[in-house]
């Protein structure tokens, strides 16, 4: 039986392995017709398949356990494919499209589920009381169209009271276009609400990879709302999902609020806040506690943008009152344009005999807008309002009423770089002030967008991690990139945020574009189908795969090649004329290559984790060597295929950036390195050329001849420039050049 642990409670989540039977719903040839036909009769363990097709019920699922229910099917049950094969449940207008009540362990998986309208819980509904216990999963749905009249969660809603125990698991879903409306009670939690009452009630959940967007909530959370009081007890772990366009009185995003002797704890990991608005309290996310109760507040690599109050707290208000105490730690978040009256970025504010206390970490604010105090504002009545903040970039501060705001010396207070904020990029450029300068002792997790950290994006032997959400990554091209088998150089960049190629061809000039991959994709072009072009390809970091276009047929390759915190190291190492899949992992120095010869594997230890990957054919043999630069003392180590034999020798120092290339086409590849502090190439065994600057992305290729010559791509110009030949104005400052 499979278990998960959260916040200290078990929850079964899936059906014991050994289950009794199989059922089928069908309409037109399935065991039974409907749903709740299946469900009345399924005994636990049970796991009850249902064809694709509109389904109008109410499905009560009360005093069972270790269901799974899961929709997606042909007709005839043969495929299994959610996308394909709609499965909805409708509620038609009225009543609970499902409800949930004292049954632990039920799974629903792969449904559409869809307009209906309660007091509480519209679309699902599920509840523990009198000492039982609830177990609901939701994985793969979509719940959209729901409404909560007068009450709460218009898309989800759990309750527990009486010492009863919910544990909820959200995996996958879409929860969209969901409403909690007012009536004169009620109007909470848009698209999820979580309720607790009564001591030793509890509600335990896991929100992963949602999407949590347009609801609406007249009060409280247009996103999600979690509430409790009376000594209750919720515990949340919300891990890469995204709230965007929800809207609420307070709380566009999520509101948290908390009174008599409760408790509330929520780790908001990887997430992404975004375009929320509140008429009232915190755009993006409120929490607000009272009459002796705590909320304590985990985030760690989240983005707040665009959001906006009309009060306080753009980004994020913490209210805490009446002997009530909030406990809030930040680490590499970005709080950037978002608005309100007081505090655009962030408001702290404790009154009478409370506590917030807020501890900031190698997180940035800026660039947030207020009437005053745009990127932090704290406030204290009667009460006590701290902030801290180390390895930050930050804005302004404003503490008042006697709140404080303590810092060291490691603070930040210029631009950050990013990217092009204006387009909604805010990863690091490749000169911001913000790379390798968060926290050394800071704990290696990853990115807002799963990517690993730390890179050494500063090329100083040090892998130490960037401030802020994103971690700044190196422009790795191995591959040669030709895509119109010219034997020349290409022009090309990617733009992440439309996951578009925009290729020139250096044989016409002609402009080419290509939609392949999406944002956190990293490009690995190369030519996979030995057809004499240079094929569009990009490495996923999130799950080790390869998606590659093959140019002489436009067929779409998948490969699962690595795992997250891999250098992809695309090259041809066996000589056949052909691209090979590897990687190169930091955190043990390993090589591993995939030939696409015989389709034989390869793993090699060859460097450190502070080292970088330059893999290139030092020996004139046609095949690439494995090869690191080790930036700390400036040394190259290259693995010869020629004869295994290992070169060592100290060319570079501290800062410079790697850029072997083949100057006098001789067929053999010369260690070189660009040093940006004062725009020089230098190769070895050759004189030094001063050819750019600071902030230039060095990218050397055969852009004119067989030799290949120094050029760089200048980010704020979105211009390339080759050596001795014309600028070439090709992209814009947030594309990702790609060329070799």
């Amino acid at each position: 039986m499979k278990k998960i642990l959260i916040a200290g409670c078990i929850l079964v989540l899936t059906a014991a392995a050994a289950r009794s039977a199989v059922i089928r719903v069908n309409p037109l040839g399935g065991h039974y017709p409907t749903i709740q036909q299946a469900i009345d009769n399924a005994l636990p363990g049970d796991e009850i398949q249902v064809a694709k097709g509109v389904y109008y019920e109410h499905l009560l699922i009360s005093g069972k356990s270790n269901l799974v229910i899961k929709g997606g099917f042909k007709e005839d049950f043969s495929v299994r494919n959610p996308d394909l094969f709609v499965t909805e449940i409708n509620g038609s207008g009225s009543g609970h499209v499902v409800h949930v009540r004292n049954s632990p362990a039920i799974t629903l998986d792969g449904f559409k589920i869809t307009n209906g309208n309660e007091y509480n819980g519209g679309g699902v509904y599920a509840i523990a009381g009198a000492s039982s216990q609830t177990g609901l999963a939701l994985y793969s749905c979509t719940i959209t169209g729901n409404v909560a009249a007068d009450g709460a969660g218009g898309g989800v809603y759990a309750y527990a009271n009486s010492s009863g125990l919910v544990a909820v698991d959200l995996v996958g879903n879409n929860i969209t276009n969901n409403n909690a409306v007012h009536l004169g009670s009620w109007g909470l939690g848009g698209g999820i609400c979580f309720y607790a009452q009564d001591a030793n009630s509890r509600i335990t959940a896991r929100l992963e990879k949602n999407t949590i967007r347009s609801n609406q909530a007249t009060m409280g959370g247009g996103g999600a709302h979690f509430e409790n009081y009376g000594g209750a007890i919720i515990e949340l772990q919300l891990i890469d999902n995204t709230f965007e366009s929800n809207s609420a009185t307070d709380g566009g995003g999520i509101c948290i609020q908390s009174a008599y002797s409760s408790s509330i704890s929520m780790t908001l990991e990887r997430c992404k806040v975004y375009g929320n608005t509140a008429s009232n309290y915190g755009g993006g996310i409120y929490s607000h506690c009272d009459h002796t109760s705590q909320v304590t507040l985990t985030h760690r690599n989240n983005l707040f943008v665009d959001n906006s109050a009309v009060n306080f707290g753009g980004g994020v208000h913490a209210l805490a009152g009446s002997n009530s105490t909030i406990l809030y730690n930040n680490t590499n978040e970005t709080f950037s344009n978002n608005s309100a009256t007081y505090g655009g970025g962030i408001r702290l504010q404790a009154n009478t005999s409370a506590r917030v206390t807020f501890s900031l970490k190698n997180s940035v604010l800026w660039g947030n807008s207020a009437s005053a105090d745009r990127d932090i504002s704290l406030y204290e009545q009667s009460a006590t309002a701290q902030a801290s903040a180390s390895y930050c970039c930050l804005g302004d501060v404003y503490a008042g009423g006697g709140a404080s705001f303590i810092s060291d010396g490691t603070l930040i207070w210029v631009d950050p770089g990013f990217v092009d904020p204006a387009a909604g990029n805010y990863r690091l450029s490749n000169d911001s002030p913000l790379i390798d300068r968060a926290d050394p002792s800071s704990a290696n997790r990853n990115t807002v967008d799963d990517a690993y950290r730390p890179w050494d994006g500063g090329y100083e032997g040090e892998p130490r991690g960037d401030i802020g959400a994103y971690e700044y990554l190196p422009r790795y091209t191995f591959a040669k990139t030709d895509y119109d088998a010219d034997g020349l150089t290409d022009i090309v960049v990617f733009r992440p945020a439309q996951g578009k190629w925009i290729i020139r061809n250096s044989l016409n000039g002609d402009r080419e574009e290509i939609s392949w991959g999406r944002e956190g994709d990293i490009p690995v072009p190369g030519d996979y189908d030995h057809g004499g072009r240079c094929d569009v390809a990009v490495f996923r970091p999130s799950q080790g795969k390869w998606i590659v276009r093959l140019s002489e047929t436009g067929d779409r390759q998948e490969i699962f090649f690595g795992r997250p915190g891999d250098i992809p190291v695309p090259h041809d190492y066996d000589a056949d004329g052909r691209t090979d899949i590897a990687v190169f992992r930091p955190s043990s120095g390993k090589w591993s290559i995939k030939y696409s010869s015989n389709g034989s594997r390869l793993d090699l230890n060859f460097g450190y984790g502070t080292d970088y990957p330059v893999p290139a054919d030092y020996d004139g043999d046609q095949k690439a060597d494995i090869a690191v630069f080790r930036p700390s003392i400036g040394r190259w180590f290259i693995r010869r295929s020629l004869d295994q034999i290992r070169d060592v020798f100290d060319f570079g120092t501290n800062g410079d950036v790697p850029v072997p290339f083949d100057s006098d086409n001789n067929g053999r590849v010369e260690a070189a390195v660009f040093r940006p502090q004062d725009g020089t190439w230098q190769v070895r065994n050759q004189n030094p050329v001063t050819f750019g600057r600071s902030g230039d992305i060095p990218l050397p290729g055969n852009y004119v001849d067989a030799a290949e010559r120094p050029a760089f791509f200048r980010p704020s110009n979105g211009s390339w420039y080759i050596l001795n030949s014309p600028t070439i104005a090709w992209g814009m400052q947030s594309d990702f050049p790609i060329a070799r």
